[in-house]
């Protein structure tokens, strides 16, 4: 069915960026030309606002809606099927913006629809855990029945646990591997394709990694009050602690590097088992070069007083270095924003 749309105009922002062409050996920052497109128009009565999703190619809208006792779904102005309840944070398009899924309630039991189909309904579904794989053909997430919770991968169920760290289910870039945390009992450990890990205390939140190729996985490990990082199976040294965000792999796949706190609470980062100069505060990165052969980080000598450190030398001392800005260009020259 169609429904009338009337209170709202959704717009989106096409960004076109421009290139000049290079004349000298410093990169052009890139010239935006915007344009908006009215994409559709949805009545804001109806509007569940917690469900709204735009397409990655900014060509689709979709959200959901409630009209009496109802729920369903909206894309393009086209109401899908109607539903007990449309379950929050589990909407989800496809990267190439052709497929969309969700997760629904109907009848005490919870259940995914994808391209408009239904599938296996189960006891509860874990929020937030629906996952699109880079390729779009493959979809997962981690359902729960008989108090025991699993992860269904193209419709087949993995060995049920009695947790799911769901924040870091990931599948690889080339989307043939998929890795995420579990706990049983008071163990946790990191199953990839299938085939759980050695436990741990914990497993770091969002800390779960691929390499670029797919072929290699780093996570976070907890060993007590300690951390340490684990790569392609091996054991890193223990830390106090290991920044949120910082592991990452090199875009080779060969180098990996993340931000450790010492004993004497200092800051410094570890690029392939070797230990840097320590700081007093962390700021921002670590971030590798296009070409994988430098890395930059951000830290603090003292407050009010924010470096960038290239290749292991810091730079210019800045008031603020704004955190998520710190890259290199693809000439692997390093470019910061600071205030």
């Amino acid at each position: 069915m169609t429904i009338p749309t009337t209170r709202l105009i959704v717009c989106v922002s096409l960004a076109f960026l421009c290139y000049a062409m290079i004349v000298t050996a410093e990169d052009k920052p890139p010239q935006r030309d915007v344009a908006e497109k009215r994409l559709m128009e949805m009545d804001f009565s109806l509007w569940i606002s917690e469900i709204f999703a735009v397409s990655p190619d900014s060509q689709h809208v979709a959200y959901g809606a409630q009209a009496g006792r109802k729920q369903f779904v909206i894309v393009d102005g086209q109401a899908g099927k109607s539903y007990q309840v449309i379950l929050g944070n589990m909407l989800r398009f496809s990267p190439n913006s052709q497929r969309l899924a969700y997760a629904v309630e109907e009848g005490r039991k919870s259940f995914i629809v994808v391209d408009g189909k239904t599938l296996k309904p189960y006891d509860s579904l874990g929020a937030g855990t629906l996952r699109f794989s880079p390729d779009s053909r493959r979809l997962a997430y981690a359902a729960v029945a008989d108090n025991r919770m699993f992860v269904v991968v193209d419709g087949t169920e993995h060995k049920p646990y009695d947790a799911i760290v769901t924040e870091p289910l990931a599948f690889s870039p080339d989307s043939q591997r998929l890795a995420y945390g579990a706990r049983q009992g008071q163990q946790w450990f990191v199953v990839v394709d299938g085939h759980a890990g050695k436990p741990y205390a914990g497993v770091g939140s969002g800390s779960v990694l691929f390499s670029a190729t797919g072929q290699r996985l780093a996570y976070v490990a907890q060993v007590g009050k300690q951390q340490m990082v684990v790569v392609d199976g091996q054991e890193g040294k223990l830390y106090p602690g290991i920044a949120v965000g910082s592991l990452l792999f090199s875009p080779d796949s060969q180098h990996v590097a993340y931000a450790v706190q010492g004993a004497d609470k200092t800051w410094f980062v570890v690029q392939d088992g070797q230990e840097g100069k320590p700081y007093e505060t962390w700021v921002d990165g670590p971030v590798f070069s296009p070409d994988s052969q430098r890395l930059a980080y951000a830290v603090a000598l003292e407050k009010d007083k924010q470096v960038v450190v290239v290749d292991g030398h810091a730079g210019k001392t800045y008031r603020d270095i704004k955190v998520s800005t710190l890259t290199f260009s693809q000439a692997s020259r390093t470019k910061i924003s600071s205030v």
